[in-house]
């Protein structure tokens, strides 16, 4: 897939001419009637502006082939519009789908000849409205200048933001080649989904629709208790939009679990890229940051969450509510044997040893897991008993809460991402069924009993737990990485072998590592002080403000690339001064490797890689910060007092001893 775009990327750049043309064509497309129902202009022009601030199209024929396009779309619609007038009610595709031309009509009468404008920029309308205005009599020459002026205006709104986007792709793949492609996967992927949902809501839905109602009319009175059943919940299913919603979702939720267990198994870069996040998420730690994650993961704790879901079972149970508490019991169940079979299946280390038997594994993560089932169950049936404002503050409030159980997981050294995702996807699977399966019921809960008993279950279990067991689990948590202890003598014979390049947050290997050392940070910042070298004590903001803004600042008030390896910062940075070199300035930076000498309380064996910094011209006395990697430095001359050992040894030992 990488390669396939890759190509893409790279046949566009050498034929622009091309690459104009079929946005031309996607822009005239889009604009027609009916046919603009199918064509996914928004994410191919997304695509086109990011090219354009990639420096791959220019601005100009861009902005015009599109707005050209979608002058020309919508003028043809305005003449079949004009042409045929009422005819079209009683032609395809109008004749199969009334509901797009009164849709249409609704919006021309509301708004009038700016509606001409307003419609580029409202999904299925604009597909139908130049059409609409043409059979209403709108006086042509009115249509022509607003159907210019809007073409522009909405070229311009698409490609200017994308063009920014662009920007800070080219400046994002500096630090990760990949970015680019992964982007260009991502607007691949929006318009076959795009394409397909047209698809499915248009034609499948309706089908769908009409064998919901012929099933439901026969089995609703059937004989057979099973057939009965199914008959009721078709006929308190929702709309068919919403029922294929339901179905794509379980049908994604369930491909999305098995490929990321596929890619656990068997692709190595997944565990590094899972690395790398994780220890970016850890490097960002701070007290406050700890106790507040610590205290939100403990509410997905066994003893928050098994005992809320007894209350809710058993509530369900005293107000007689038979399939709900049936529906329930088997969710919660099935959930709970779920994780410790997959755990047992996968056998996935966690990043830090905390639990024994099936729950020292990791994949996937029971508390994301159960979070999503038991607090969205939860927020199901407190929900019922609000009028749809308040569910929808309760329905957002529980999401905002598993979520941030989720991130906890991966802050806390619990979980690897990929675990916490699948914990979500099997949870967010399970609670769709449990939607889908419980709506008729639910809508017939009229008393607020059952919610407050939940609301009270949870507002009294979970201050408890925190008062009891929060000093217990802050210890519990404390270890966090683990690092590793070499004995000098293998470490200067090369075993074990450190990092040979920097590892990026996806996985993939950066710039080459050009030496490690036993020695103290302190020592390598002295000799290369000594020379001029200064060390970089920017924020992290601050780095992220001056690598993607423009600037009219020369190098040495700028600070570097704020880059990870394996997803934690670098031990020190230090910038050589731009007036020594004329292409631009070299960063050194120190790097942990993991490894300590001697004992896991040890010095720390750094490893160093250099990248050179320049400024690239943008525009109107604007540049942006470039940086690519170092593949050698002259390290012994900078270096005085270091001598290196082991020349055999990739990358070479640095030490003063």
């Amino acid at each position: 897939m990488s390669q396939m775009i890759s190509q893409i990327v790279a046949f566009l750049s050498a034929h622009p001419n091309l690459a104009v043309l079929i946005l031309l064509l996607v822009a005239f497309g889009e604009a027609l009637l009916f046919v603009g129902l199918f064509v996914p202009s928004t994410p191919i022009m997304i695509g086109a502006g990011a090219l354009v601030g990639l420096g791959k199209l220019g601005l100009f024929p861009v902005l015009v082939a599109s707005a050209l396009g979608a002058i020309a779309g919508d003028a043809l619609s305005f003449w079949i519009g004009r042409k045929y007038k009422d005819q079209l009610t009683s032609r395809w595709p109008l004749s199969t789908h009334p509901d797009l031309l009164a849709s249409g009509q609704r919006f021309f009468i509301r708004y009038g000849s700016v509606s001409i404008f307003l419609a580029r920029f409202v999904p299925v309308v604009k597909a139908v409205l130049p059409t609409v205005a043409g059979m209403a009599g709108m006086v042509p020459l009115r249509f022509a200048v607003v159907n210019v002026l809007s073409a522009f205006v909405w070229s311009a709104a698409h490609l200017f933001p994308s063009m920014v986007l662009g920007r800070g792709l080219g400046v994002a793949a500096t630090a990760n080649p990949k970015v680019i492609e992964l982007f260009a996967a991502l607007l691949v992927l929006a318009v076959l989904a795009w394409v397909a949902a047209r698809v499915l809501f248009r034609f499948v839905a309706p089908r769908l629709a009409n064998l919901r109602l012929e099933i439901t009319t026969r089995w609703i009175t059937s004989a057979g208790p099973v057939r009965r059943w199914i008959g009721g919940h078709l006929a308190s299913a929702g709309t068919p939009a919403s029922v294929m919603s339901e179905i794509l979702l379980v049908v994604a939720g369930l491909s999305g679990l098995l490929i990321l267990a596929g890619l656990v198994l068997l692709d190595p870069e997944l565990a590094i890229a899972d690395a790398a996040l994780s220890n970016w998420v850890f490097s960002t730690k701070s007290d406050l940051a700890t106790r507040s994650f610590l205290a939100v993961t403990m509410i997905a704790d066994w003893r928050v969450l098994f005992p809320l879901a007894v209350i809710m079972v058993g509530c369900l149970f005293f107000f007689r509510q038979w399939r709900l508490a049936a529906v329930l019991v088997c969710a919660f169940a099935a959930t709970y044997a779920f994780v410790p079979i997959v755990k047992l299946l996968i056998q996935r280390s966690r990043p830090t040893a905390l639990y024994n038997g099936a729950e020292a594994f990791s994949f996937p993560s029971g508390h994301a897991t159960h979070a999503t089932v038991i607090l969205g169950a939860a927020a199901l049936l407190v929900a019922a008993s609000f009028k749809p404002p308040g569910r929808r503050f309760v329905y957002g409030l529980i999401t905002t809460l598993i979520v941030t159980v989720a991130v906890s997981r991966i802050y806390l050294g619990a979980h690897w991402p990929t675990d916490v995702l699948a914990g979500l996807m099997f949870g967010a699977v399970m609670l769709t069924t449990v939607a889908v399966l419980t709506r008729s019921a639910r809508a017939a809960l009229g008393h607020p009993g059952l919610a407050v008993c939940i609301v009270l279950g949870l507002g009294i279990l979970y201050p408890l737990h925190l008062y009891r067991n929060y000093g217990a689990s802050a210890a519990f948590y404390a270890p966090g990485p683990q690092v590793r202890a070499v004995a000098r003598a293998d470490w200067l014979t090369g075993v074990p072998t450190v990092p040979q390049t920097r590892t990026l947050l996806d996985g993939d290997a950066g710039e080459p590592m050009l030496a490690q050392s036993d020695a103290l940070a302190s020592d390598i910042i002295a000799a290369l002080a000594a020379q001029g070298w200064r060390v970089e004590t920017a924020s992290w903001w601050a780095e992220i403000a001056d690598v993607s803004l423009p600037t009219r600042s020369g190098l040495d008030s700028l600070a570097p690339w704020p880059l990870t390896h394996i997803g934690n910062p670098p031990v020190a940075t230090l910038v050589e001064p731009a007036a020594r070199n004329q292409t631009g300035r070299r960063v050194l930076r120190l790097w942990d490797s993991g490894l300590r000498v001697g004992d896991a309380a040890g010095r720390p064996i750094l490893i160093l890689s250099a990248s050179l910094e320049t400024l690239d011209p943008i525009g109107w006395g604007f540049s942006m910060i470039e940086s690519q990697p170092v593949v050698e430095l002259n390290l012994r001359q900078m270096l005085e007092g270091f001598r290196v050992v082991s020349p055999l040894v990739q990358p070479p030992i640095l030490t003063k001893d």
